[in-house]
């Protein structure tokens, strides 16, 4: 599993160090620095994580089911959303992702989704004004 580790941590840094230089090449400085920054931060958190990871060796084979399980799930939702629409499979998802992940407690596994969704349904749409897909 360090490997494993090791290997997303140098993709990470990758990413970051390539979105570093990439952002001097934006012309404005001041809209250089949001790019920059989550950078820096996203090299920090890798650290920990690396360090973290190579402290601690356990058998972390139920965490990537679980991982694997929501990522699939994940990639079901973004097939779904132009075909079903953004609130129709928004709280179906909600719902698997949390059966998926343990919850047993009925009353949470419904009204969660359902709430969740309302509520990004009147910050964006309403409140902000911003369509969403």
């Amino acid at each position: 599993m360090k490997s494993f580790s090791i290997f997303t941590s140098i993709i990470l840094y990758t990413i970051s160090f390539f979105f570093i230089i990439k952002s001097f090449s934006i012309e404005y400085e001041e809209a250089r620095i949001f790019p920059q920054v989550i950078s820096i931060i996203l090299i920090i958190l890798t650290s920990l994580y690396l360090i973290k990871s190579l402290k601690i060796d356990t058998s972390l084979r139920g965490n990537l089911q679980r991982v694997l399980g929501v990522s699939i799930l994940a990639v079901l939702y973004i097939i779904f959303i132009p075909i079903l629409g953004y609130f129709v499979i928004t709280p179906i998802i909600i719902f698997l992702i949390m059966f998926y992940l343990g919850m047993k407690n009925i009353k949470i596994l419904i009204l969660n989704p359902i709430i969740s969704t309302l509520l990004i349904y009147f910050v964006f749409v309403k409140f902000f004004k911003i369509p969403v897909p």
